[in-house]
């Protein structure tokens, strides 16, 4: 699962958050669709319930408790001083390399606390009672990745105190291939934070009131798949969906077309490939219990050969020596 978030990562179409790590994903875990309609009201919690104001915190707008850390990008106004007006980078330190002090350590302070700390640099040495203006032109160490099946995935700006559904929220909510299930991966911890989708579904939003930290990764997996293939009538790959069966995956499909026969599944568990009879008939029937799908599962249906035939001759399809024309209805004859 998160093998893709890492090339994402590698390739970078996208970057995680600054000093977040990428810890193994979780095992015999398979990743399950829940239905549009969940998702529709996933979202709607998502934004009624992110931002108690109503709306997400701007990134160009200076919080009065927001501290300066590695990365932000400060703009350093003298008055009366132009040579002195700089634009500075944060390091990893918390360090700005500033004319005239060199180096001088920002990191942890806010903004006022800054100004104030340069000015009485400067005015030990250089400038009889300096005005100084500290303005964060870039705020890089509040990021938090936010990636996967999300609408706008990418790095988002928490200035204030977040939470994990304010970062969804700015994400613009989940994708429509979205899991059931949220992983959050903590900055500096190698583990994962799992958050079941369905249960907040259910009404328990708390799941979503994780606080967020400098350097957190979330990632919305994809769902899982599998196929159905041969006598159905839409063969092809489909998301796997909470409790979806056998027999309703041949429904989804289409249903069977005429001379289908020899339903089988193939399913890849633990590094082996095992293939399973199917009787289509006694699940109907209620004979036998219908078979829950898993990811990678592979539906397969049969079809007489002689059907398979007289269907392939009806379309229209190649056969030797010359391609049938269904609008002639005469074989197509090279000039």
């Amino acid at each position: 699962m998160l093998s893709f978030l890492s090339v994402l990562v590698m390739t970078g179409c996208i970057s995680a958050a600054p000093g977040s790590t990428i810890p193994d994903p979780p095992k015999n875990n398979p990743s399950v669709r829940t239905t549009n309609k969940d998702i529709e009201n996933l979202n709607e919690k998502i934004t009624s319930k992110s931002f108690k104001s109503g709306t997400a915190p701007s990134s160009k707008s200076v919080t009065d408790d927001y501290l300066i850390g590695p990365g932000d990008l400060l703009e350093v106004a003298v008055y009366g001083s132009d040579d002195l007006n700089d634009q500075v980078r944060v390091n990893s330190f918390g360090m700005v390399s500033y004319p005239l002090l060199g180096e001088v350590e920002v990191g942890g302070l806010s903004t006022s606390q800054a100004e104030e700390k340069i000015e009485g640099l400067l005015g030990e040495k250089y400038i009889r009672d300096p005005h100084v203006n500290v303005f964060i032109k870039e705020y890089r160490s509040k990021q938090v990745a936010v990636l996967g099946a999300v609408r706008n995935p990418g790095n988002f700006e928490l200035l204030k105190k977040g939470r994990l559904i304010d970062a969804l929220a700015l994400a613009g909510g989940l994708s429509d291939t979205a899991s059931e299930f949220i992983y959050l991966a903590r900055g500096g911890e190698d583990k994962l934070i799992e958050i079941d989708l369905e249960e907040v579904d259910k009404g328990n939003l708390e799941l979503l009131e994780l606080p967020i930290q400098v350097g957190d990764t979330i990632y919305v997996p994809e769902a899982g798949v599998y196929y159905v293939n041969g006598a159905v009538r839409r063969p092809g790959q489909f998301p796997i969906t909470p409790g979806v069966t056998f027999s309703q995956a041949i429904q989804i499909s289409g249903g069977l077309r005429s001379g289908a026969k020899n339903v089988r599944l193939v399913r890849y568990e633990n590094g082996r490939q095992d293939i399973i009879p199917v009787d289509l008939k006694a699940i109907e029937s209620g004979a036998e219990q219908d078979i829950p799908l898993q990811d990678r599962d592979i539906v397969i249906v049969g079809q007489h050969a002689i059907v398979a035939f007289l269907q392939q001759f009806r379309m229209g399809l190649n056969f030797w020596p010359f391609p049938f024309n269904v609008s002639s209805g005469v074989p197509d004859v090279p000039q």
